[in-house]
């Protein structure tokens, strides 16, 4: 069994190191302190609940999401369908303008598939 810890002794030294932003190793080297002692203290205190206790936070945080509904989908400005020989369908939809179908056929046509 370890012996008791004078938790009135060691408490302020816990204190000032925590003031400080110290680490209870570099605090108790800097003042010629036992750490082993420093952290029984430490681990006494915070199983009596003497210690400062931090508010534990739930493990999920509910969130609520303001969602609007999706606005409504046009047509396509465009569609084209191509029926290959070897039975494949292409659908090309949602071209933006019809430029840009005409740039798609022109593609198509000028391949060496299509002569």
């Amino acid at each position: 069994m370890s012996p008791q810890v004078d938790l009135n002794r060691w408490s302020t030294h816990l204190a000032a190191a925590k003031q400080q932003n110290k680490s209870i190793a570099s605090y108790a080297a800097q003042h010629g302190l036992s750490r082993h002692t420093l952290y029984a203290a430490a681990r006494a205190l915070r199983d009596a609940g003497k210690q400062d206790a931090k508010p534990s936070l739930p493990a999920f945080t509910p969130v609520r999401l303001n969602v609007s509904p999706a606005p409504p989908t046009s047509p396509p400005l465009a569609r084209l369908t191509a029926h290959l020989p070897n039975g494949i369908i292409l659908n090309i939809e949602s071209l933006d303008t019809c430029a840009q179908m005409a740039t798609l056929l022109n593609t198509l046509a000028a391949l060496p598939c299509s002569r």
